[in-house]
């Protein structure tokens, strides 16, 4: 796979298929059963589930914590300080 020219060529998809983390550059693949994980555009963003409701966001500077709530809403709470 060729480098990215600069930061935001760069991402990554991550889902669990089937138990077994599958991390690859610039690719995606769905045709089994999946989840999404995870997924990173250059030094942006970051998004990352932590567990069944909780995700973690990282956005240019900035954090949050995200939980999702049986109705499907969100209630998301910014860190004071960045990263």
């Amino acid at each position: 796979m060729p480098k990215p020219k600069s930061d935001r060529d760069s991402w990554r998809l991550q889902v669990d298929r089937l138990g077994e983390a599958q991390a690859r550059p610039g690719q995606f693949d769905a045709r089994a059963p999946s989840g999404f994980d995870e997924i990173v555009v250059g030094k942006w963003l970051h998004l990352e589930r932590m567990n069944t409701a909780g995700w973690w966001l990282r956005l240019g500077d900035r954090e949050a914590d995200i939980i999702v709530k049986p109705d499907g809403t969100a209630e998301v709470t910014w860190r004071e300080e960045g990263f």
